[in-house]
């Protein structure tokens, strides 16, 4: 994903111009890709929104969940009709992390700027594991 893209301006979960372009242009192809040669591949795909280390941490988490979240929304709102519609959003979250996770640059300066930001983790298969894994709960002894 190009640098500073899915970035956020200070306090704000509103997605910039250049990143909604963006979105409608990848969204499309991550969905068809995800959803097709690699889906017995994916296990998830979690879209993990992020902010810097200023203010509460109560609001921060907040915020780094709204910002997650548009991404999502905006995301499903492109694939809206399309065939990997579904499958798409059977497979992604939305999570938000607070100040965890911050970026630093090589010289080890704390960037808020990049920090503010929503990337996407692609979790993929553990091979050894059935690809339809059902789980069956434990059976409860009658009382």
């Amino acid at each position: 994903m190009p640098d500073a893209l899915l970035n956020f301006d200070f306090g704000l979960a509103t997605l910039r111009p250049a990143a909604e372009g963006y979105l409608q242009d990848v969204i499309p192809r991550y969905a068809t890709a995800f959803c097709g040669p690699f889906r017995s591949l994916i296990e998830s795909v979690i879209i993990e929104g992020h902010t810097d280390d200023v203010g509460p941490d109560r609001r921060n988490l907040r915020l780094s969940q709204e910002r997650a979240f548009q991404v999502m929304t905006k995301a499903m709102d492109i694939l809206e009709g399309r065939p990997e519609d579904s499958c798409f959003q059977e497979i992604t979250s939305a999570s938000g992390r607070g100040k965890q996770d911050l970026w630093y640059s090589i010289d080890k300066q704390l960037n808020r700027d990049k920090s503010r930001r929503v990337v996407f983790k692609i979790r993929l298969r553990d091979p050894a594991l059935p690809q339809e894994r059902k789980l069956i709960p434990p059976a409860v002894p009658a009382i």
